[in-house]
């Protein structure tokens, strides 16, 4: 007899557990008339078996003899030729998912759950079979973030919000962030409640929608001069979009420190990157047909927005990032903490893409991670004057100075090998 067939506590609870994670949302709404009770067989042997095996039976004897968790255990007397008459385990019964719940540890969690599907499902019968997918939200958010969301369902239930911002919403503990966080759950549950096939929150609520900002700084004193001398400048990118001024270089600047250090060059402006977002890029037509750059982190992320960056700018080049200026700058590495792992990142060169794999491969070191703010600013001006210089800037500059693809190719090999 296989000992696997003789279930123990301990295998009834990693049982539980894998039925709890595969059918809690169905238990929770009640819609598996057939789940309860829930019998499980504890693997009752033969006389045979037993005898060939008393030391695993009695063990197992022993341990359901002494069980005091949930649920109802069922015993039955078997008549044996040969071992009389033996009194066994045969099965384990419960009542409900609370039973069950409890057993695995996870009382806590569901308790709330339910008992917030029940007062949600009463305010908004409609939503019986759409709250058990949000069960995670049930169960875990705060009770002043299921304060908030009935709240809010309330009001967008009475209310078409046009012309209002996501911050102008009369409900209290509702700002931007909140809302752009819970937008998944709000936009679900509502779009039940309104029976509307709508998975876009701003379409679905009226919703103003928050303009995406750029900031930049105008690295060029005349350039200045069409924005009254301002240098530092936050708007709107569909207005950024349309500049129309004589700019012949853009740098795209991961880090805000980093973009408020550059000095001016003629006909310049220094974008602030800040992390993924600087896809809006792609929206400004116009920076396809002057010169940019992009200087990042050196690290797997750093390789990986580059990336994403070059598919809408395909002329961009990489500044600074490269394995010289790691190296140099060893003793200020750090740690990467969650590594992009992709096997290819597609737009990046061919040294681009050696030293990406070599920090994903920890070929340098354990998740290295040179942040860009720490290069030596000295060093890293150089380099930016280099590139800058690296083709003549004579003749008057237009707005929409074209590069070629082969130019474009041309200046990533310089840059590479300064």
């Amino acid at each position: 007899m296989s000992n696997q067939r003789l279930l123990l506590p301990e295998g009834v609870k990693e049982k539980l557990t894998r039925l709890y994670a595969s059918k809690h949302q169905s238990w929770l709404s009640s819609t598996d008339s057939n789940a309860w009770p829930l019998r499980i067989k504890l693997g009752t042997p033969t006389e045979k078996e037993a005898a060939a095996n008393p030391s695993a039976v009695k063990d197992w004897i022993i341990a359901w003899s002494s069980w005091q968790g949930t649920g109802t255990l069922s015993w039955s007397d078997k008549r044996w030729h040969i071992l009389g008459t033996q009194s066994l385990p045969q099965e384990i019964s419960f009542t409900d998912a609370a039973q069950v719940a409890l057993l695995i540890g996870e009382r806590s969690r569901w308790e709330r759950a339910k008992q917030r599907f029940l007062d949600l499902s009463e305010k908004w019968p409609i939503l019986l079979h759409t709250l058990p997918r949000f069960f995670y939200a049930l169960a875990d958010y705060s009770d002043s973030d299921i304060a908030r969301l009935t709240s809010l369902l309330e009001w967008f239930e009475k209310k078409t919000p046009v012309n209002l911002y996501p911050r102008q919403i009369p409900v209290s503990g509702v700002d931007t962030k909140w809302l752009e966080r819970h937008s998944g759950i709000i936009t679900k549950l509502l779009s039940v409640i309104q029976d509307k096939d709508e998975d876009n929150l701003y379409k679905l609520t009226g919703l103003t929608v928050p303009p995406r900002l750029v900031r930049f700084r105008v690295l060029d004193s005349e350039l200045r001069n069409h924005f009254s001398g301002l240098s530092d400048i936050t708007c709107p990118v569909d207005e950024f979009a349309r500049l129309n001024l004589p700019i012949r270089r853009a740098f795209i600047v991961e880090n805000d420190q980093t973009a408020l250090c550059f000095r001016d060059l003629p006909g310049a402006i220094a974008i602030f990157g800040r992390g993924y977002s600087v896809e809006i890029v792609e929206a400004v037509t116009w920076l396809l047909k002057i010169k940019c750059y992009y200087w990042g982190d050196l690290d797997t992320h750093g390789f990986n927005i580059l990336n994403s960056a070059r598919s809408h700018l395909p002329q961009l080049e990489s500044l600074l990032m490269d394995e010289e200026t790691l190296t140099l700058h060893r003793d200020l590495w750090v740690m990467e903490e969650k590594p992009i792992l992709a096997a290819n990142l597609r737009t990046l060169s061919v040294e681009e893409q050696n030293l990406y794999l070599a920090l994903r491969d920890n070929t340098f070191g354990t998740r290295v991670r040179l942040e860009q703010e720490r290069i030596n600013w000295e060093f890293a001006w150089d380099c930016i004057c280099k590139v800058y210089h690296s083709r003549s800037l004579s003749g008057k500059p237009t707005a929409m100075q074209s590069t070629t693809l082969e130019d474009s190719t041309q200046l990533r090999i310089k840059a590479s090998n300064l």
